[in-house]
């Protein structure tokens, strides 16, 4: 017969598949009541505005990674160069640089 991992791999796929359900259902009736509101819009999720507005959230959420990921750096570096002169000046300002660059990136991509 089963083992009893098997029963709870089981009982957690169907708690998971519960609330995906209950996450469909409440973002279907958000869905619904914007697209009627705007009947303009196609009433699916394959409208290029539909398809543009996900991409748009998944590249800021990309560079906001990017960005905690060279803030850190930065942070490690300049600690580095505070500890012992490892990490000369120029890189330093290289990676403070970088630090500029990704926030010019996600100011440009919030408008």
């Amino acid at each position: 017969g089963p083992s009893g991992n098997d029963q709870n791999s089981t009982g957690t796929d169907n708690s998971r598949h519960n609330l995906s359900l209950q996450t469909s259902a409440s973002s279907t009736s958000a869905n619904f009541n914007a697209m009627t509101d705007n009947r303009m819009y196609q009433p699916n999720d394959k409208s290029p505005l539909q398809i543009f507005v996900r991409a748009k959230k998944k590249i800021n959420d990309i560079y906001g990674e990017i960005e905690e990921y060279v803030l850190e750096t930065t942070t490690f570096i300049n600690a580095l160069h505070a500890d012992a002169e490892i990490v000369d000046k120029a890189e330093r300002e290289l990676f403070e640089s970088y630090v500029h660059k990704v926030a010019a990136i996600r100011e440009v991509l919030q408008r």
